[in-house]
C-alpha cells in the first residue's frame, strides 16, 4: 500500500480489505461513545468471487446464522448503496479434437477451432452494450488448448463470465449456451443468483437517513444473495475507489473516514 496525496493505493484497498480496519475502528468508536456495543459480527470469508460457497452460504444455509442487518463493503461507493445487483454464471465450454501434425490439419481435428466458432456463436447470444445498461452481459474471459505451434489442438477450453439480471433464467442461459456449441461440452463452474433490497425496511432506511445515500443497480454480483435469500437486509456500500483487481487500485481517505463515521452512526443508532 503506499498514499499519494488524498488516495491510498494497492490490492484490496477498495475491493475490500480497507473494510477490517475500518470494521474495527468504528466498533471501537461505538463503545468509546456508549460504553456498550449492539450485537456484532465481523465475518470474513476468501471466496467472493468464486461464488461464497465456502464462506456465507456455508454460514447462512450450513449454520443457520440470521443476522437482523448486514452491511457488506463492496459494490455502491460512498454516495450510493446497492438496491439490486445481477446474477454471475460461470461456464466451461471445452472440445476434445483429434491430434495430428500441424503439416497435414486434414488427419486431425483442431479442438481450438470448435471452442473458438462456439464462443463466437454465445457472444452473439448477448452482443457487448454500448454503453452501461441494465441488461444481462457475457465475456469470454480465458481460453486455453494445444500443447504445440506445430500440432493439431486435442483439446481446448473457453471460460465465459455471465452477469444476469433477475429477468433472466439461470437454466435457460445455460440451455442457449449448448445449443451454440454442438460438439463441444458445457460445464456449469459458479452459479450465483441476483440480489434485491427491500428499501422499505427499517435498518435500510435507518442507514438511508444517516448516510443521504441513494440506490443504485450494481452490474457486479455480491455474496449478499445467500442473506437477501432469507429476506436478511443487506447494505451493500463502500467508500469511493477504484482500479479494483489491478495495481493502481485506490481508495479515497477522506471518504475512508467518512464511511467511518458512517458506520460508527448506524451502530450506535442500533443500542
Amino acid at each position: 500500500m503506499r498514499q499519494q496525496g488524498e488516495k491510498i493505493y494497492g490490492r484490496g484497498v477498495s475491493d475490500m480489505k480497507f473494510a477490517i480496519p475500518l470494521f474495527v475502528a468504528s466498533l471501537i468508536d461505538t463503545e468509546n461513545q456508549t460504553g456498550r456495543l449492539p450485537s456484532t459480527a465481523i465475518i470474513l470469508t476468501a471466496d467472493e468471487e468464486i461464488g461464497g460457497g465456502n464462506g456465507v452460504n456455508h454460514l447462512v444455509n450450513d449454520l443457520g446464522y440470521r443476522p437482523k442487518v448486514v452491511i457488506i463493503p463492496d459494490g455502491g461507493d460512498s454516495t450510493h448503496f446497492v438496491k439490486e445487483a445481477k446474477g454471475v454464471l460461470h461456464l466451461k465450454i471445452s472440445s476434445a479434437g483429434i491430434t495430428a501434425h500441424a503439416s497435414t490439419p486434414w488427419e486431425g481435428k483442431n479442438a481450438i477451432n470448435q471452442v473458438i466458432s462456439a464462443c463466437s456463436r454465445v457472444q452473439e447470444l448477448y452482443p457487448i452494450p454500448e454503453k452501461d445498461e441494465w441488461v444481462t452481459t457475457l465475456n469470454i474471459g480465458k481460453i486455453n488448448g494445444g500443447k504445440q505451434t506445430n500440432q493439431v489442438a486435442g483439446d481446448a477450453e473457453a471460460f465465459v463470465d455471465i452477469r444476469l439480471t433477475a429477468n433472466e433464467s439461470p437454466d435457460e442461459i445455460i440451455e442457449k449456451v449448448k445449443s451454440k456449441s454442438p460438439g463441444c461440452r458445457v460445464d456449469l463452474v459458479v452459479k450465483a443468483d441476483p440480489f434485491s433490497v427491500d428499501e422499505s425496511n427499517k435498518n435500510i432506511k435507518r442507514w438511508q437517513s444517516i448516510t443521504g445515500q441513494t440506490p443504485m443497480n450494481e452490474a457486479g454480483a455480491s455474496d449478499g444473495r445467500y442473506f437477501t435469500a432469507h429476506s436478511i437486509p443487506v447494505i451493500v456500500s463502500k467508500p469511493l475507489g477504484g482500479g479494483e483487481h489491478s495495481p493502481d487500485e485506490w481508495t479515497d481517505i477522506k471518504s475512508l473516514l467518512t464511511f467511518r463515521d458512517y458506520l460508527t452512526q448506524f451502530l450506535v443508532s442500533l443500542i
